[in-house]
């Protein structure tokens, strides 16, 4: 329909009164209220179903490979290794976490434990795409308290540099 065409119902609708199809609203209300038809109640489409089976519990007893355990543990501690040391760096506003590291005895005691925990629980090893994101989360996950020192370091330099246009600018009108 084109525009005009639009226009000229538009305005027909808005002067006309609401009509029902059939003639008026009496009808309507009468087929409304007669009253409704009786049905059987027929079968559910479910009963015929199958019946499922029961389900049995598989127990595995699962022994952890030790070189599964093993590297398990050396990402745990790894990890715990990265995140811990720059989160504490952060925390005491230090350019390194070098300081906070745990040495590679201390790691080589962390990473013995958690392999003999994961070998006692029978831990199974972690999913490729757990394992993705945590080594993600590791690598660029340490960075972020580094991008906000310099976020805050760029405001500062910021700030710095209007303040100083701004005190040049009242001493050239001091001068005059």
């Amino acid at each position: 329909m084109s525009l005009i065409s639009d226009k000229i119902n538009e305005k027909q609708q808005q002067t006309s009164e609401y009509k029902f199809v059939t003639s008026d609203i009496s009808e309507f209300m009468n087929e409304l209220h007669q009253p409704k038809q009786e049905f059987e109640n027929s079968e559910s489409i479910f009963d015929n179903l199958p019946e499922d089976e029961p389900q049995t519990e598989k127990q595995e007893d699962f022994q952890a490979n030790p070189k599964v355990a093993q590297s398990t543990a050396h990402l745990i501690v790894t990890t715990i290794d990265a995140v811990i040391p720059e989160t504490m760096a952060f925390a005491a506003k230090q350019e390194t976490s070098d300081f906070f590291k745990a040495d590679k005895e201390t790691k080589k005691e962390l990473e013995d434990a958690f392999t003999e925990y994961i070998k006692l629980k029978g831990a199974k090893d972690l999913p490729p795409s757990v394992m993705i994101i945590i080594l993600l989360l590791v690598a660029y996950g340490i960075k972020i308290p580094a991008m906000l020192q310099m976020r805050k370091s760029a405001t500062l330099q910021e700030q710095n540099e209007r303040l100083r246009r701004r005190v040049e600018e009242l001493e050239k009108n001091a001068n005059k």
